[in-house]
Formats: structure tokens, C-alpha cells, sequence
């Protein structure tokens, strides 16, 4: 049995489906008509089955089913955290708190999250009926177990009348008499002096008093049987049959004072305002919708729920006619107006139809001239109409007919002598003349008379291709198109101009118009609409119709104006009317006013429908499978604008928990307050809707970013936006949306701030030129030092050299001079012996600037160079001694690098007391020991000689030399030595 009702339920729910598509709809109140939509589960829903709906103040429709509830922005559903299967949204309170229950508690919804308020009596509660603020700002909560009033964070409960505190509350409404409380079975008045008054008095077991509500300023009852208003604290019975309704049913009275009514079997009914003797079938599916909620959105739209899914009713400015009723078929190919008589349909057969005052009849035609149709029927692409009052058609299959009377007459025979096939007909009304486009003739053919004849042209022209359309402007020229993409024209002097020759062969023309201002329209294949102007002889672009005006695309089928101007534009599934800026100059561009969508015609299919307007000034867009008349007249362009809600923010291009960066969250969405961001958390992606209940198809938005652009953008129909990377700085991001036929909404808003990183502060910039300032004073000192050691280094060379080397030359100058006195004085001997002198001097100074060379130049500045130069000059002076020399050195010591300064103290130091062992100690051995420890250096030299004492000894220049140079260095030196023990040098720099 179990398995068998679901598959009723699963029958029943697919049957709903296929029901939408053929819904029994029959309502015509006061010449408006209306339209109905059915949402369901295929649209997004949770469910099927729907509870109730509400609108917040941000536009958002929220629905409840059974299996959780959603909100619908006008595009599309969205659950959240909603499709729970228990949540249900009944309620948003003036401090923006989204509330929600289940069977037995009370939720406040924010983003994504439901946190819970339980009830103390949450065992006892199955049913929330109604969530309520009074003008006070308190909350209650309607239940079974009776009222509870939100005190901080914790439902108690509150009494009312004595003896129903536990009782079913059903609603509560405030007025300027009191609270009037629906218990269900009994209606009582608290006054505003606590005071119970009865109002309806208790009629047995059972719920008797059912919907309570209040309705510009009117409060009405319903009971089982009828609706009641409450007049002077008293039930006074409704007239006509809403007074005489009985049972179980739902009813709505909207902001036009119209009664809804909603029952099983009789699905859904309406009484128009002031009519009190008819209720109108406004809709009833094939099974009967189980109505449990009917509320109106703050666009005027009816919301009604049902147990097979949620539906929309909204009043529409058109009628859409049931082709087979019209017809005779689900198919049709054109609709046309002659310039006298009724409006004519056209289904491809000899039978037209005709419709003038409402009504539709049939107007049988006679194929006769003993001609055939191409394909045996009757298909009229195009019409024009003569001043004899013949119907002239272009017929498809590329032929000509007229109609005189109830005859037709197939005209290939006529044309048999100009080419096979025609493209298009036209009413030339200078000429007063049929023209027609022929295949293979370079220029339009004119009837005169019974016969065809090619139309004169004055000038020899070139024409490519074949003329695919006709028409003829206000100015009278009359303009052709072929199938080239060119665009000619012919004036009443018969002189032949190419016009127009912009997209090529890729410029396939459907259609052209003339403009009330004399301006022409031309309507290229997927390229918009498009306007030209004469300027003299030639005609000149204007204006373009495009998606970037309103357009839902670019491919254009047709296009009219109404009595008023107004230009008309239909593409494959929507219709646009657009007005002139500026009314009062025929020059002035166009605007869109109107826009009507696929869901509000109810197509879905069809091909190239077209627009045409009757005799009455009523618009009629037709395609092969629909027929719908729009009155011009009846028509509202005020539609309203959609407001502009951030849905989501984030951060990095991920999902961000916003809690993590900011103290403070606000809104249904939980987007951050007073959002302060790090340097390296800047990229931001926004998310962001234009909300209308009557639907959004066609809505574009703007956004702004002050702080980084204050221009806003160019208008899209993308809904989000990310910037990447933005520098530091305070930002305030704004959004605004406009449909095709409103203007811009009130920008949302979001701000944030992108903090500098520490090297981007003033702080940092302060103590970056502290530090730079602080260098640059360390590099002069530096440099500075650097040219003192440098000039000191100078001067100790210019001290060396003449030091050194001064007293060197002295000597060989005095030396020169004694030996040329001797030579002069016949004395070789003598001379001999001082020039012997001056050879010894000037080895010395020889050596003497060689050492200085070498100890200057920086390529000798480690320990391996300084080595090498004292082995090669102690070595061989060693050998002819007899003397053995050893040279012990750190592995660390040998590449590691000494200052000139060093160099010059250890080399000098250590070839000095290495001559002095050469030449004083009478040794047989010299230890010499160099190491480095650090940054600190020890130089030892040590003999096997004979010593000496020194204590009784003179120094000599060469120990003063050594502590001399010691001391230029800073080093401590130590001298010892002993008779018979040798002596050491021992040196710490």
C-alpha cells in the first residue's frame, strides 16, 4: 500500500508538471487581463508543496515549503542554510532579525546559519502560526500552546484572555480599538484599558473563525461559512458570494481592494473591487491546487502557495489568443492590415482570417486565372495594396499574386517575360504604381496597366545581386536591397544612387521602416536597428538600437510604431517599445520605456515573429505559433525599480569567514563592518544582485570603487566583480542595477580599508631617513678616514723615503764628492776607497726601495707573499753562512690578509732582527714562528747564538728601529736574550 500512494504522489507531482503547460485559464474583469506562472522544484524550490510567502524590505521574496524555505530575487532561488526540511522564515523585524521555526523552535537566520531561541514549552508546541512585532517593538510568537513574547534572548510566556492562556492563537491584530485575538473557536477584543470584549462568540468544537486580517485599515473575519468585517466591535456579514462562502477556504484582499479567494475544488477565484455578485475563475489547474497562502509583493504581483508548487499572477497590458480557437491550427504566418477593413491572419491556406470588434471570422478566397500556387498554398511573406483596392501579395515560393475581391490571381504568366522568380512587392504611392522585385533585373519592375515592365532609370548604374527587398521612404524615393548587402536608391526623377554599402555581403537587410520623423530604419540581421537620415540626396547614420540600449539581443525581427510614436522592437522572445528622448523634437534619439519578457508573452518557441499595428492603433506580435494583441493605451511604463543588494564578499578569490577579520557583522548576509585588511590581503571579489519580484531578465549594473576609480563602470549584465592586488588606502565600493525599462536603483554600498604594510607607514619613512642619514654620515667619516690614512700613509712614505733613504743619498753625495776631490788630486787609491763606499750605499738604498715598493703594493697583503719575500732574502745569505733558517706558519695565517700598515711593521721587524743574527749572533740556527689567532697576530724570531746582556748592553739603531716600529702599529715587543743562550724577538700586534 505504502509503495502504491508514492507512486500516486510521484504520478500526481509529474502530472502538476506537464499541467503548467496546459493550464485552464479563463478571466476577463473590467478589460484587464492576467497572467500566471507556476514555480517548482525544477525552478529551484525545495519543494513542491509551499506553506506561505512573505517579502523583506530589501525586495527578497521568501518562500516556506515542506522541506525548508528559500527567497527569490526576481531570477532565481536561493536555500542557504534553509533547505533543511524543518526551517520555515515567517518574519523580519524592524531591527532587520530574520526569524524562522520548526515544529518546536524559534530560529534567527543570518547567512548560512540558523541560531536557536528555544521555547520553554518547546514539548508542547507543534504549530507556529504567526511571528509578530507590535508597534511597541515587542515580539511575539503565535502557537498552538498560545502566545510568547521574546524578552532578550528567551521566549516567555504571556496571558491574554483568562482561560485561553495554553490555547491555539491564530493571529493578533493591532487597531485603534485594541488587540482584537483569534483563538479559533472564539474572537475576543482587548481594549486599551485591558478590558475583554466577544466578538465572535464560541460556535461549538472546532475551529469556526479562521482568517483574521487586517487591509487599509479594514479588519475582516473568515468563518465557515463567509467573510466577515468587523464594524464598531461588531461581525457584519460581507455581501454578494463572499458572504456565502462556506467551508474550509483562503482569502486575500490586495492594495486594489479586490478579494482573492482560494478553495479546493474551485481553485483559485476573484471579486474585482466594487463588484459584489460574481466571483471570476482566475485559475485552476486539471487537478485543483490545494491553496494554502495567498499575499501580495510590493509590486503588485499575487503570490499564491499550493501543495503542487508556488504561483505568480500579474496583470498584463495584452491578450494572448488560443491559436487553435483562431485558427483552426497551432500555426500561423502572418498578420496584416489593409488600409480599409479588419486586420487579416494568414495560416497558408485560401481561408483567412479576419478580426474586427472582437470577433474572428473567416474570409474564403478563390484561386482563379487557371494559375497554381507554388506548393499549393498560400503563404504571404509580404503585402502592399493598390489605390483600386487589389491585394497585392508576395507569396513564398517567390511569386507574385493579387487578390481582387474573394479571387486570387497567380501572376507568373504576367512576369513570364522579366524572370521566374519575385522577391518582394511595394505600393508606390508618387508613381501610383505596383513595383516588384524580379530575379536577374538590376533594378525594380513596375505594373502598368495588365502588363510588367522594368521601372526607368535615367542613369546607367551598376547593380550586383538581386533586389531582396522593397520600400519607399517619406520623401518618395524608393530604396531596394540586395541580396550584396547594398543598399540603393531611386529618386522621383528617376536618377538610381548607391546609399549604402557598410557590412558587405555580410549585410543581409530583413526589413526597413520609415520614421515619423522622415528618417528611415533598417534592420540589419544581428546587428540591432538602425537609423539613417537624409541629408540632401544620401542617407547618413543616425542612431543604433543595440542591447546597449534595452535590446535582450541583437537580432532584431521586427519593428512598428503606435499612434503615439512610439517605436516597437521585437527579437525572437521579447518585445521592447522605445520612445524619443526629447518628445518635442522630431531629431531626438530613443529611449526604452517598455519591456516585455518570454515569461510575460509565454512564449517559448516560434520563428521570426513579427510586429504589425491594426486599424485601431493596437500592437499585434505574431510568430508561427502565437497571436497576442497589445493596446498601447492600456499600458504602464512606470515599472519599478529594483533595489540592490552585496550578497557575498570575498577575500583572495575564497570563501571567507568574515568573523576572523572584523569585531562586527551586520545584515541577513554577515558582511563586515568597519573592515580594516592587511597589505598583503588585497583582492577583493563582490557579489552582488538587483532584486525584483516581477522578474530581472535584462538587468545591468554599474559599480564605482572610490578610491581607485571614481567613474562608474560601463553597464553589464555580470553580477560580480573582483579587484586584485589594490593598493593601500580606504575604498567604498558601490553598485546599482537598472532594468530595460527603469532607471538606475540606490547604490549598495560596502566599504573597506587596506592598511599599509610597516615599510609603507610615516614612521618607517622617518627612521628609513634617520638611517640613511645616520650612512651617509657614516660614509663621510668612513671616506673621510680613509683620505687621513691615506695622507698619514703618504706622509710615512715621504718619512720613510727620507728617512730611510734620505740620509742614504746624503752620504753617497758626500762619498761622490770626497772621491772626485781625490781624483783631482791625483789620489786613485783614496778615490777608490770611497766610491767602494758609495757602491755599498747604493745596494742599501737599492733594497731599501725595493722593500718600500713591494711593502706598498696591495697584491703583497697576506701572510704566503710576506713569507716568500723574507725566504728569498734571508735564504741565500743563510746558506753562504751556514746558517739553517725554519719558517713555521698557521694554515689560518697563510691566507689571511694584513693592512699596509702590518705588512710594513712585520716585514721591517722581521728582516731586521733576521740581520742582526746574520751579522752578531753566530748562530747556526733562526726559528722564525708567525701566527694568527683572530683578529690578534704573534711574530717570534729566535737564534742558537751567543747572545748578549741587556742590561749591560747599548741598544744599537736596530733594536731601535724594531721598537719603533712596533709602536707605529700599537704592538708589544719583547727582546731577550742571555751570553751563551741566543736571543728572541717576540712581537704581539
Amino acid at each position: 500500500m505504502k509503495k502504491l500512494l508514492c507512486l500516486i504522489a510521484f504520478i500526481s507531482v509529474r502530472f502538476i508538471y506537464c499541467a503548467t503547460l496546459i493550464i485552464f485559464f479563463s478571466f476577463h474583469a473590467r478589460a484587464q487581463e492576467m497572467s500566471v506562472r507556476i514555480y517548482t522544484v525544477k525552478d529551484g524550490l525545495p519543494s513542491t508543496n509551499v506553506i506561505g510567502t512573505f517579502q523583506d524590505k530589501l525586495g527578497y521574496l521568501w518562500v516556506s515549503t515542506a522541506e525548508g524555505s528559500c527567497r527569490f530575487d526576481g531570477k532565481s532561488f536561493s536555500t542557504d542554510a534553509l533547505s533543511d526540511g524543518r526551517s520555515v522564515v515567517l518574519f523580519v523585524d524592524s531591527h532587520s532579525r530574520y526569524w524562522s521555526t520548526s515544529n518546536q523552535t524559534i530560529f534567527e537566520y543570518r547567512k548560512n546559519k540558523l541560531i536557536s531561541h528555544p521555547n520553554p514549552d518547546s514539548e508542547r508546541i507543534r504549530w507556529n502560526f504567526r511571528i509578530m512585532e507590535t508597534k511597541e517593538g515587542l515580539i511575539w510568537s503565535l502557537t498552538n500552546a498560545g502566545v510568547y513574547q521574546l524578552d532578550a534572548d528567551k521566549w516567555t510566556k504571556i496571558k491574554f484572555y483568562p482561560g485561553y492562556d495554553d490555547r491555539a492563537c491564530r493571529n493578533i491584530i493591532e487597531s485603534k480599538d485594541g488587540l482584537y485575538i483569534n483563538y479559533g473557536d472564539l474572537l475576543v477584543l482587548r481594549k486599551p484599558n485591558g478590558a475583554y470584549k466577544v466578538i465572535g462568540t464560541l460556535k461549538g468544537e472546532g475551529y469556526y473563525y479562521n482568517g483574521l486580517s487586517e487591509s487599509a485599515g479594514q479588519i475582516f473575519m473568515s468563518t465557515l461559512d463567509g467573510i466577515y468585517e468587523i464594524i464598531n466591535e461588531q461581525l457584519v456579514k460581507l455581501p454578494g458570494p463572499l458572504g456565502r462562502l462556506k467551508g474550509i477556504y483562503f482569502y486575500f484582499r490586495d492594495s486594489k481592494k479586490r478579494f482573492w479567494v482560494g478553495s479546493f475544488p474551485m481553485g483559485l477565484q476573484l471579486i474585482p473591487n466594487g463588484d459584489t455578485t460574481n466571483l471570476v475563475s482566475v485559475y485552476k489547474a486539471a487537478t485543483g491546487p490545494r491553496i494554502i497562502h495567498i499575499n501580495e509583493d510590493n509590486q503588485g504581483n499575487i503570490w499564491v502557495t499550493t501543495g503542487n508548487g508556488l504561483i505568480k499572477i500579474y496583470e498584463r497590458e495584452f491578450k494572448i489568443f488560443d491559436l487553435p480557437a483562431v485558427v483552426g491550427k497551432n500555426f500561423l504566418f502572418n498578420v496584416f492590415q489593409p488600409p480599409t477593413g479588419p486586420l487579416i491572419i494568414n495560416d497558408g491556406s485560401l481561408t483567412l482570417k479576419t478580426f474586427e470588434n472582437g470577433v474572428f471570422n473567416n474570409k474564403k478566397l478563390y484561386n482563379k486565372g487557371n494559375s497554381t500556387l507554388p506548393d499549393n498554398e498560400f503563404i504571404v511573406d509580404n503585402c502592399a495594396f493598390d489605390d483600386r483596392g487589389r491585394y497585392w501579395y508576395y507569396i513564398r515560393g517567390f511569386a507574385l499574386a493579387m487578390q481582387d475581391g474573394d479571387n486570387v490571381y497567380e501572376q507568373s504568366k504576367q512576369l513570364a517575360h522579366l524572370g521566374d522568380q519575385v522577391f518582394d512587392v511595394l505600393w508606390d504611392t508618387y508613381r501610383k504604381k505596383i513595383i516588384v522585385a524580379v530575379r536577374t533585373q538590376k533594378f525594380p519592375c513596375q505594373l502598368n496597366g495588365t502588363s510588367f515592365s522594368l521601372l526607368p532609370v535615367s542613369n546607367n548604374i551598376e547593380v550586383k545581386g538581386n533586389i531582396m527587398r522593397l520600400h519607399q521612404c517619406a520623401n518618395g524615393n524608393i530604396l531596394f536591397a540586395t541580396d550584396e548587402g547594398t543598399i540603393f536608391s531611386i529618386d522621383k526623377q528617376h536618377i538610381c544612387k548607391q546609399q549604402l554599402n557598410e557590412i558587405g555581403t555580410h549585410g543581409r537587410i530583413s526589413w526597413l521602416y520609415n520614421d515619423p520623423s522622415g528618417d528611415v530604419w533598417l534592420i540589419y540581421y544581428g546587428r540591432g536597428l538602425r537609423r539613417y537620415t537624409w541629408q540632401k540626396d544620401s542617407l547618413v547614420f543616425k542612431e543604433q538600437l543595440t542591447k546597449a540600449n534595452g535590446l535582450s539581443t541583437d537580432n532584431v525581427t521586427s519593428a512598428c510604431f503606435d499612434n503615439k510614436n512610439n517605436l516597437w522592437v521585437c527579437t525572437n522572445s521579447t518585445v521592447a517599445v522605445f520612445s524619443k528622448k526629447n518628445n518635442t523634437s522630431n531629431s531626438g534619439a530613443y529611449q526604452i520605456i517598455g519591456f516585455y519578457t518570454a515569461e510575460d508573452l509565454q512564449t517559448d518557441r516560434g520563428f521570426g515573429p513579427r510586429l504589425t499595428k491594426d486599424s485601431k492603433g493596437n500592437i499585434w506580435y505574431f510568430s508561427s505559433n502565437y497571436l497576442i494583441n497589445l493596446d498601447p493605451d492600456k499600458i504602464n511604463y512606470k515599472s519599478p525599480v529594483p533595489s540592490m543588494q552585496i550578497e557575498n564578499v570575498e577575500l583572495n578569490f575564497r570563501q571567507t569567514t568574515w568573523a576572523d577579520y572584523a569585531d562586527s557583522l551586520s545584515g541577513i548576509f554577515q558582511l563586515p563592518y568597519d573592515l580594516k585588511l592587511l597589505h598583503d590581503n588585497n583582492t577583493i571579489s563582490i557579489y552582488y544582485k538587483g532584486i525584483s519580484s516581477s522578474g530581472t531578465d535584462g538587468i545591468r549594473y554599474s559599480y564605482q570603487l572610490e578610491g581607485l576609480e571614481n567613474v562608474w563602470s560601463t553597464p553589464s549584465s555580470n553580477d560580480f566583480v573582483s579587484f586584485a592586488k589594490l593598493p593601500p588606502g580606504k575604498y567604498i565600493f558601490r553598485v546599482k542595477a537598472q532594468l530595460p525599462t527603469t532607471i538606475w536603483s540606490e547604490p549598495a554600498l560596502f566599504s573597506f580599508e587596506i592598511k599599509k604594510a610597516f615599510w609603507q607607514t610615516w614612521w618607517f619613512y622617518f627612521l628609513m631617513g634617520l638611517a640613511v642619514s645616520a650612512g651617509m654620515y657614516l660614509l663621510f667619516r668612513y671616506r673621510l678616514k680613509q683620505k687621513l690614512n691615506l695622507l698619514e700613509m703618504r706622509n710615512r712614505i715621504s718619512q720613510d723615503l727620507h728617512d730611510e733613504i734620505g740620509a742614504s743619498m746624503s752620504g753617497i753625495n758626500l762619498l761622490s764628492q770626497m772621491a772626485s776631490e781625490k781624483l783631482e788630486n791625483n789620489k786613485p787609491a783614496e778615490a777608490a776607497e770611497y766610491l767602494g763606499k758609495v757602491k755599498n750605499y747604493t745596494q742599501d738604498v737599492i733594497e731599501k726601495l725595493s722593500d718600500m715598493v713591494w711593502i706598498f703594493n696591495p697584491q703583497n697583503d697576506n701572510i704566503e707573499r710576506l713569507l716568500l719575500r723574507l725566504r728569498s732574502f734571508s735564504i741565500p745569505v743563510a746558506l753562504s753562512k751556514n746558517i739553517q733558517m725554519h719558517f713555521v706558519t698557521g694554515q689560518e695565517s697563510e691566507i689571511t690578509n694584513l693592512s699596509i700598515r702590518q705588512r710594513k711593521a712585520i716585514y721591517l721587524i722581521s728582516k731586521e732582527a733576521i740581520n742582526n743574527s746574520f751579522k752578531y749572533s753566530g748562530c747556526s740556527n733562526i726559528y722564525y714562528s708567525l701566527s694568527a689567532h683572530g683578529s690578534n697576530w704573534r711574530l717570534k724570531i729566535q737564534d742558537d747564538g751567543k747572545g748578549f746582556s741587556i742590561s749591560s748592553a747599548l741598544e744599537g739603531n736596530g733594536i731601535k728601529n724594531m721598537r719603533a716600529r712596533a709602536e707605529e702599529v700599537k704592538a708589544v715587543i719583547k727582546i731577550e736574550a742571555e751570553p751563551g743562550k741566543g736571543t728572541a724577538i717576540d712581537l704581539e700586534l
